[in-house]
């Protein structure tokens, strides 16, 4: 299956997703914002355009978020369905040739570490963690979903633990979770968490019962005050 995919926002799965899609799509506009707003003045960086063909008969996940680089843009990890069971394939650049990750059944919402050598994934209830190089995927901790996002970087692993939850934290190498997000009455949840390049800065949606009230958000992980960026 080919799908174009634009380098920094990888929009297949929002096609399938129109509704939610603008929120992702929002979420992914913040981000970009925010990286402009701390560029030096000078040429806007040249736009990447290429085509990503999954060996048959994978096919993009309908319910996981969008592929994602890794921060060296060296691979994309993306979300797939095979055979009716959602796995991850991992993308070289370099050569174009996608690899099954092993380990990674019913696995959805990628998240690279902040050096690109390891993969956080879900995977039914359970996050975890495997090296991009191969290897036998770790646990990090129990959850009760499987795809409402995970996101990765100094601070640690940012994820909603279960729907109608906020947004917890863990350090890659397991432990205690902290909470970074609690829910006001009226939201069923905080999903589709991304780490700004700030370190400190968490933009996720916060959900309702409809899209129109719904919101994109950034919480501050020193002070936990919430800013509310983009509504419906």
């Amino acid at each position: 299956m080919r799908s174009t995919i634009g380098r920094g926002v990888a929009a297949a799965s929002l096609w399938r997703h129109p509704g939610l899609g603008w929120l992702v799509a929002a979420l992914a506009v913040g981000g970009v914002a925010w990286a402009a707003l701390q560029r030096p003045h000078g040429p806007a960086p040249a736009v990447v355009r290429f085509k990503v063909e999954l060996p048959p008969p994978a096919q993009l996940s309908k319910v996981s978020p969008a592929p994602v680089f890794s921060p060296d843009g060296r691979y994309l990890a993306i979300p797939a369905e095979l055979r009716g069971d959602k796995r991850l394939y991992l993308l070289d650049l370099s050569t174009g040739e996608p690899r099954l990750v092993p380990g990674t059944e019913d696995g959805g919402s990628p998240a690279f570490s902040s050096d690109g050598r390891w993969l956080a994934f879900r995977s039914g209830e359970k996050l975890k963690k495997v090296l991009v190089s191969g290897g036998t995927p770790i646990d990090v901790a129990n959850t009760r979903t499987s795809a409402l996002g995970v996101a990765w970087g100094a601070p640690g692993i940012v994820y909603n633990p279960k729907y109608g939850l906020g947004l917890w934290r863990i350090s890659a190498e397991g432990g205690q979770p902290d909470t970074v997000t609690v829910p006001e009455p009226g939201e069923l949840g905080h999903w589709w968490p991304q780490i700004l390049p700030d370190g400190e800065t968490v933009v996720f949606t916060a959900y309702r019962n409809t899209l129109e009230s719904s919101s994109v958000e950034a919480v501050s992980l020193r002070t936990g005050r919430r800013t509310r960026l983009v509504t419906g």
